[in-house]
């Protein structure tokens, strides 16, 4: 949703999809800024999904520490 608003353009996108991948143990894309997709990360998704990314179940943001995909794991999943 953060793409379709607007609110992230797509090169934010790829690297934060990217830190979400690593934060459960997947590879990432080569070449990508993990840096950045941790800024990324800490300005518009640590309030729901927390520091550690363990998830807040009562807002209803998953764990993305686990190896629980519902939508899928792969970087197209996760920038969708």
């Amino acid at each position: 949703a953060f793409g379709k608003g607007g609110v992230l353009k797509s090169d934010a996108i790829v690297t934060v999809a990217n830190c979400v991948r690593s934060l459960s143990g997947l590879s990432t894309r080569n070449g990508v800024d993990a840096a950045k997709g941790g800024k990324v990360y800490a300005e518009n998704c640590v309030a729901c999904h927390g520091d550690g990314g363990k998830g807040n179940q009562e807002m209803g943001a998953p764990n993305l520490t686990d190896k629980i995909w519902l939508n899928g794991a792969d970087e197209a999943a996760l920038m969708e």
